[in-house]
């Protein structure tokens, strides 16, 4: 009985204590401060302020506001709301929009990377870099996108001299000039395609320059002669400085081959294409802009894709000697069945 009337004295004088010595003495998860008094507990850990407890929540990787409520998230990272989450987000390099969904990255003939988001990846190709994108409609229904654009060559001065410089530059290479008047034309896509009878066919594969020959031959019994050409050459307009550059050469090339080589055997078509697409790239180490030649290795057609690493194997092993004593074999074994004007 007195033991009992002992427990209850004790209460009671608890009770009358201060909320500050009843607590039990803790300390907080985050500041170590001994706690006396009332705190807060979350997963079994005590903070003694809302201050510290704010601690351990996340931040807005943006602008690191604390995240109490809802929050997005984007590669690991918490965001407070969709205009920040935006801040982040990789841009579209032609609608430079934040893209938050699939994308493509496409390679541009210069070798640098571009992010499209998946509306852009879906818009028109370029003629001339063949990439999508931002694109401005030719009158010939062709598109031409913006970065093309601004080096195209519309000024029929500026194409005649770049073409007289381009053909210099390939038949130095070449070792010797070839002294035949050549006259260009710069003409819309659906010249071309009647000057070379083109079927339809698609953007992707579109033909950008042709080179044409006609030769005029004298017969002496079973001995031909040539005694003349009448040679032209037809590029596509608005190409930017770099293709334009790259197509002259190859059709330059031909240009070359059959005042050298008159009765190569035009089939199959790699032996001519190969030879005038090994002979641009070497043009366009000399211009500074051989990251053009990636995509010749990266083409898989029989007729440019494999002849540019037929020739590119020759030359290999005996730079263009080799190429000119193999265009001589094939030039003899198909001189007596030459038939007709080469062209390309």
């Amino acid at each position: 009985m007195n033991s009992l009337r002992c427990f209850v004295f004790l209460f009671l004088l608890f009770a009358l204590l201060p909320p500050s010595l009843q607590a039990k003495s803790v300390r907080c998860t985050i500041c170590g401060k001994h706690i006396r008094g009332q705190y807060l507990m979350a997963d079994g850990k005590t903070y003694c302020s809302q201050n510290c407890f704010d601690k351990t929540l996340p931040k807005c990787a943006n602008c690191g506001k604390v995240l109490r409520d809802n929050s997005f998230q984007y590669k690991n990272k918490h965001y407070c709301s969709i205009d920040c989450m935006k801040q982040v987000l990789p841009k579209c390099d032609s609608c430079r929009q934040p893209i938050a969904g699939k994308y493509g990255i496409y390679e541009t003939p210069t070798g640098t990377k571009r992010r499209l988001c998946h509306r852009c990846s879906q818009l028109s190709r370029c003629f001339a870099c063949e990439l999508p994108g931002r694109t401005t409609r030719l009158p010939d229904g062709r598109y031409l996108c913006e970065s093309c654009a601004e080096e195209s060559i519309r000024d029929r001065k500026e194409a005649e001299s770049l073409f007289q410089e381009v053909r210099e530059m390939t038949e130095k290479i070449l070792g010797e000039r070839i002294r035949c008047p050549l006259r260009l034309h710069i003409v819309d896509y659906p010249s071309l395609r009647k000057i070379t009878n083109l079927q339809l066919m698609d953007e992707a594969a579109i033909e950008l320059g042709y080179c044409r020959c006609n030769m005029l031959e004298r017969k002496t019994g079973n001995v031909s002669e040539i005694i003349g050409y009448r040679c032209d050459v037809y590029l596509l307009d608005s190409l930017p400085r770099w293709r334009f550059i790259e197509i002259a050469a190859h059709e330059l090339t031909h240009h070359w081959q059959y005042h050298k080589y008159p009765y190569l055997k035009m089939e199959p078509r790699k032996i001519p294409e190969g030879f005038a697409e090994y002979v641009s790239s070497l043009v366009n180490i000399a211009y500074k802009q051989e990251h053009l030649n990636k995509a010749k290795l990266e083409r898989r057609d029989f007729i440019y894709g494999s002849g540019y690493k037929l020739f590119l194997g020759i030359a290999k092993h005996g730079g263009l000697p080799a190429v000119f004593r193999y265009l001589h074999q094939q030039e003899k074994s198909g001189r007596n069945s030459a038939a007709g004007g080469p062209g390309s």
